[in-house]
């Protein structure tokens, strides 16, 4: 890049330098999503032979926090940091 702001850059500079972060920001969500994929996969392969670290099958499904503000202004705390 120029010692040049980038306000006084011309457009075309700017929309290519725009597509450029974009085009980055695209390939490292992909690598995130593909990292969460084989994470879920991994969770899911141990919960089905019982040795993952956090079962689901394993902890109770207590009321804890459910949030449904846009549906039905639903709010349910069970916590006494969430009164």
């Amino acid at each position: 890049m120029s010692s040049t702001p980038f306000t006084e850059w011309p457009r075309e500079k700017k929309e290519e330098f725009a597509n450029e972060r974009m085009d980055k920001m695209r390939l490292l969500n992909e690598k995130i999503r593909q990292r969460y994929a084989e994470v879920e996969e991994d969770r899911i392969k141990a919960e089905a032979k019982n040795s993952s670290v956090t079962s689901c099958v394993s902890q109770k499904k207590e009321k804890c926090v459910t949030d449904k503000v846009a549906v039905t202004e639903t709010k349910v705390h069970e916590r006494e940091w969430d009164r």
